[in-house]
């Protein structure tokens, strides 16, 4: 027969395996990279303050530091789009996140399409009181 204090302390290290099991963290991994453009000569710039989305499974974003670098954390394993954006230049890739590993991402940044347009309108002249009059708004 098996006394209370040994049955307590079975009791106590089943319970702790079994709170120990049911506590892993939700499998993520992280994506670093680096933001920049290819100069006519070839040699690449990087872009600090640019803007980084990742979307898929989760919506993130970020901005790249003053060398062009990023890091996003805590990325559910997936695949996602990823995009950078500064004024009149982007970048978009597709990237795989694994759990437990760290994705590389080098996006390079081109010029967007301007895609803004002006409408003109003509209108008739209002003359007030009458037309030549220099007072006249």
């Amino acid at each position: 027969m098996i006394r209370t204090p040994a049955k307590i302390g079975i009791a106590l290290g089943l319970l702790a395996s079994f709170a120990f099991g049911q506590s892993s963290a939700p499998a993520t991994g992280r994506i670093q990279g680096v933001v920049f453009t290819v100069d006519t000569d070839g040699a690449r710039s990087v872009l600090p303050a640019a803007k980084i989305s990742l979307d898929g499974t989760t919506h993130i974003e970020t901005q790249s530091n003053h060398e062009g670098k990023f890091v996003l954390s805590a990325i559910p394993a997936g695949s996602y789009a990823i995009t950078a954006q500064a004024p009149g230049i982007a970048a978009t890739a597709s990237i795989h996140v694994t759990a437990a590993t760290v994705s590389e991402g080098e996006l390079e940044m081109k010029v967007q399409a301007v895609a803004e347009s002006t409408t003109v309108t003509a209108s008739a002249r209002t003359c007030f009181p009458v037309c030549g009059d220099s007072t006249a708004p």
